[in-house]
């Protein structure tokens, strides 16, 4: 479905007032009774309908508005960016200052993952993240999102997880058994 304000010609500030009217304009003229066997006729009030449903639902109106939900009311993953220096992250450094980089050999390439710490609470919380300058673009993506993309992509991450979260535990000092 295209986007719903420009079906109903409407702009996004139109309040529930100018939604109603334009809805019942454009019903008027293209209602399927008025158009019989005619299926441009049906297509388009139908189209006029869900237009109408979703924007007469502020709720959905709302989520449509903050791009949580298509035209469809499908949901749509939304990955925004997250500056690290505006969260409480920070990366995990050597003795020496250098940041704490780990490398890992996958089939067909060497994977360098950068170590970050959040503080939850008492807790540490340590994130391993492929997005290093030295990796090829096409890898620094691997972790950038969990439980998304294909087979081979969830495999390359439980690989980083299990070596490189091993290899971890080892810097920071822990012995797991």
């Amino acid at each position: 479905m295209r986007d719903p304000y420009e079906i109903l010609g409407l702009d996004r500030s139109a309040g529930e007032a100018a939604i109603k009217a334009a809805y019942r304009k454009l019903a008027k003229r293209h209602h399927p009774d008025l158009h019989p066997g005619d299926k441009k006729a049906a297509d388009r009030f139908s189209e006029l309908n869900n237009a109408n449903d979703l924007l007469s639902d502020p709720e959905r109106r709302a989520r449509f508005d903050r791009g949580e939900i298509d035209a469809e009311g499908h949901q749509q993953a939304l990955y925004p960016f997250n500056d690290p220096g505006q969260l409480p992250i920070r990366p995990v450094r050597e003795p020496n200052g250098e940041w704490l980089r780990l490398a890992i050999n996958l089939p067909g390439f060497k994977l360098w993952i950068r170590i970050w710490q959040v503080q939850v609470g008492r807790v540490k919380l340590y994130l391993l993240d492929s997005n290093d300058a030295a990796n090829y673009p096409i890898h620094r993506g691997i972790t950038s999102e969990l439980y998304g993309g294909n087979q081979e992509l969830r495999l390359k991450q439980e690989l980083i997880l299990g070596i490189a979260g091993w290899r971890l535990l080892r810097a920071l000092g822990f012995r797991p058994e």
